[in-house]
């Protein structure tokens, strides 16, 4: 008896990429992920309507410039907070 193959990226986990892909550019913008991701803004769009493929590759780099962004969010509240304690930073 032959085993069925497992179906290792299902309908729903392809979905699940495309919205977080979309999360992602709500988040920071869609020019800016675009630009950290080192793509167009209409290959981010047709990325998350579908109309091209979406690599754990692509997912990956919008981890990345996500982190990116959010690291730089950071450090510029730790700004602001030495400047309501008046320190320097």
């Amino acid at each position: 008896m032959t085993a069925v193959p497992t179906k290792v990226n299902t309908l729903a986990q392809r979905a699940a990429a495309m919205v977080g892909l979309r999360r992602a550019a709500e988040l920071i913008g869609l020019r800016l992920l675009a630009d950290l991701m080192g793509i167009s803004t209409r290959n981010l769009r047709q990325k998350f309507d579908a109309e091209r493929g979406l690599s754990a590759a692509t997912l990956t780099a919008a981890a990345d410039a996500l982190e990116r962004r959010a690291a730089e969010l950071t450090a510029h509240a730790a700004k602001l907070r030495c400047a309501a304690k008046g320190e320097q930073s």
